[in-house]
Parts: structure tokens; sequence; C-alpha cells
């Protein structure tokens, strides 16, 4: 949906109205980093559950899924291989950010799809440059 969107401008964010999905439960955190997407110019849709992920990615496919591991209502690891397991979302970028650090953890997250892993607390300049890599990389190989 929003691939046709976005545009990269001069090496900085690749963010003109590029859909973040963010997946969230600590809502101070999920104002926090939601306000901080929209001002660099994402246009974010939050959820605070597995269920409200679910039903996010049922209507629609955003650029990039920022998914949080422990949800009240199960594990962002189902969100995250269900998404890779669908047809259509298969290759949605997908950035675990999470406290959950531990090298298990991040070897799950990995062999799971995700495409980075970050763990919190995470500075924004480091989110940043994360989910500017990740879209460079995906529209990179769009065709012109």
């Amino acid at each position: 949906m929003g691939d046709s969107k976005v545009q990269q401008s001069m090496g900085k964010y690749v963010s003109a109205h590029a859909e973040i999905l963010y997946v969230e439960d600590e809502l101070d955190l999920l104002f926090l980093v939601s306000k901080r997407l929209e001002w660099e110019g994402f246009h974010v849709e939050t959820a605070t559950t597995v269920e409200e992920a679910h039903a996010a990615l049922e209507r629609h496919t955003p650029d990039i899924l920022l998914l949080d591991l422990m949800l009240p209502d199960g594990s962002g690891l189902s969100v995250l291989s269900e998404v890779r397991e669908k047809g259509r979302q298969r290759n949605l970028p997908v950035i675990v950010l999470t406290g959950v650090g531990h090298n298990e953890a991040i070897e799950e997250g990995f062999s799971k799809g995700a495409n980075a892993y970050l763990t919190k607390p995470v500075s924004t300049e480091k989110l940043m440059q994360a989910i500017q890599v990740i879209l460079e990389e995906k529209f990179a190989q769009k065709p012109s």
C-alpha cells in the first residue's frame, strides 16, 4: 500500500509517507516513539496486543512492522511467524524492538525472519538508522 509513496531524499531518512505498524504494549513508549516517527515524516498505526496487530495486518500491509515481543495476549513472535507465512506479507520488513535481549531470543527473532533486532532502551538515532537502512533496501529492489 505505502510502497508507491516512499521516496528517498538525499541520503536522509526514507520517510515521505512511509507507513509503520508499531506494536507495543508500554503506552508511554508507544506514544513517544510514535510521535518521533510522525515527526520524522512517517505515518504510524499502533497496536498494543497480538490480536490488534493481526487485525491491522489484515486491513493492509505497512512498509515496516516495528514489533515488541512481550505483549499482554501473547508473543510478538507469533505475529512475525504469521507475517512470514502469508504470501502478500512474506517480504514485509520487520524490526523487533524489545526488552528481551538474551542471545537465544535474538537468535530466535532472526530465525523467525526479523530483519533487525533492537533491544530497549534504544536511542532514537539507532532506531531511525535501522528504519532507514531497511527502507532503502526495500525500495532499491523495486523497479523505477
